[in-house]
């Protein structure tokens, strides 16, 4: 459990660096719509990549403590740990979603929420989703349960020692050998 939770720390860590560089776009976003669209893109795999690989990097480590026998065989780590930090944020997401309607305090209240919690991203989203900001909610959730997937295929990945960075580097390499 206590690797599990270090795990999803590191995760939290890399969901603020992301929300980070997110947040920091969205002036330029704003201001040229159609930079919008590749920040989308480029935050969505951001976020999948540094899920995938923090939980590859892990689950290489873990297979040297199962082989020593310092540690059992838990194949589920991955998932747990990513779930431990966006679980959380994808339901206070689909809560703000009953507020987007109404108005008051409480509606401000859980727009700011949403804001927050969709780390930058809602705002990229509602960029292009300008009308409709139930899409763009729906749309980080959904991103968000693709991250939970990718960081527990990264982290067997690992543990299976399975590198996918070398193995499209050893097939894309013969394109860009020079034939002497």
């Amino acid at each position: 459990m206590k690797s599990v939770l270090k795990n999803s720390l590191y995760l939290l860590l890399r969901f603020a660096l992301v929300a980070f560089l997110s947040f920091t776009s969205y002036l330029l976003a704003a201001k040229y719509e159609f930079v919008s669209y590749i920040l989308v893109v480029i935050y969505g795999f951001a976020l999948l990549y540094f899920f995938s690989y923090t939980l590859w990097y892990e689950g290489d480590r873990d297979t040297n403590r199962v082989k020593i026998g310092q540690a059992p065989e838990t194949l589920w780590k991955g998932f747990v740990s990513a779930a431990i930090v966006l679980i959380p944020i994808i339901i206070a997401l689909a809560v703000s979603l009953f507020f987007i309607s109404s108005t008051g305090p409480a509606s401000e209240v859980w727009g700011l929420v949403r804001i927050i919690l969709s780390s930058g991203g809602f705002y990229l989203f509602y960029v292009l989703f300008p009308l409709s900001p139930v899409g763009a909610t729906v749309a980080v959730i959904f991103l968000y349960l693709i991250a939970i997937v990718c960081a527990g295929t990264g982290y067997i990945l690992g543990y299976k020692r399975i590198s996918v960075k070398e193995t499209l580097k050893t097939r894309f390499s013969g394109i860009f050998r020079k034939n002497n």
